[in-house]
């Protein structure tokens, strides 16, 4: 893993794979507030709290939200 704060995670082996791989797309390590959010998604998903496509949809939420407010600010 590209950060060693992943390796205490409370999360599956395949969870941690996974948000190594996330790290790989990246030539900055991940910073700890992504890190923690990619975490606690998987806490969630693996608890049952939520799916995966609930974790899915709240995501494209919040970049939908993130583009509009960057479309109001970008207004002339």
């Amino acid at each position: 893993m590209r950060d060693p704060n992943l390796e205490n995670a409370d999360i599956s082996e395949h969870a941690k794979q996974a948000i190594g791989s996330v790290g790989l797309s990246y030539d900055e390590l991940l910073s700890p507030a992504a890190l923690q959010d990619l975490v606690d998604t998987f806490k969630r998903i693996e608890s049952g709290e939520t799916t995966y496509d609930q974790e899915d949809d709240r995501l494209l939420s919040e970049w939908r939200e993130a583009k509009a407010r960057e479309s109001i600010n970008k207004a002339p």
